[in-house]
């Protein structure tokens, strides 16, 4: 074996032996991190948890919280001739409560829809538009929310109540609706229930609206499921 030859297999073992080092420290560094990320998380849950058992013990007569939910439409007739093949609705609102047992519930939020159409020109078929129809309203929730508790961190609250909707924008669309010809304000009736576990909230509820979009329309109004995530103090 030459000496140059010597010098080559030196050399790669140099470098395995180089990239075996940075690959362990490498991973030492990883590994680092994630304990570290670990011993964080413990000390935050512990924390929680120690500030959750004294808010439940707590039996202060106020609640405020936060929820973000989405909309799945049961209804999609928009007009008599229109219907929505496809709508995407998500909503966000803060709420503030008072009462014991049984609360009176205030909040306001905010909510868009984004629907697409399907049109019968008066042949009997639908035809499918690529246009998006997105139309923006404030809401103001009324509600009663009853809390039974399950358990030590558990309650269950049913609640029944009505959200006033206005009509905010509607984008420009070539199907024609505006601010102008669709309804601008709006009584959505609501009740449902939820489970709360510590400060966190889930809630399942169905939404009934009492005008259609459409003024002087025949068609059924829309009703709607919604689902919500949210935390309260």
């Amino acid at each position: 074996m030459g000496s140059d030859e010597i010098i080559k297999n030196e050399g790669r073992w140099h470098r395995i032996i180089l990239n075996y080092h940075y690959f362990c420290r490498s991973k030492a560094q990883q590994m680092k991190k994630i304990i570290t990320l670990l011993f964080l998380s413990v000390l935050f849950f512990q924390q929680v948890d120690a500030r959750t058992i004294k808010w439940k013990r707590n039996e202060s007569l106020y609640r405020a919280g936060f929820r973000i939910g989405c909309n799945i439409p049961l209804t999609h007739q928009f007009s008599e001739n229109r219907t929505s093949t496809r709508m995407f609705s998500p909503d966000f609102a803060g709420y503030f409560r008072v009462g014991k047992l049984v609360f009176g519930e205030i909040g306001i939020g905010y909510t868009f829809q984004k629907n697409r159409f399907a049109i019968d020109q008066g042949t009997g078929v639908y035809d499918k538009y690529d246009e998006i129809v997105e139309m923006r309203f404030l809401q103001i929730p009324l509600r009663a929310v009853g809390e039974f508790e399950l358990g030590e961190f558990f309650s269950l609250q049913p609640s029944v109540g009505f959200i006033y909707q206005p009509l905010l924008h509607v984008n420009d669309n070539v199907l024609g609706y505006s601010k102008k010809n669709l309804t601008n304000h709006y009584f959505v009736l609501t009740a449902g229930v939820g489970f709360s576990v510590y400060f966190f909230s889930f809630e399942l509820s169905y939404r009934h609206f009492l005008q259609n979009w459409v003024p002087k329309s025949d068609v059924k109004r829309q009703s709607t499921l919604h689902l919500s995530l949210g935390f309260q103090i």
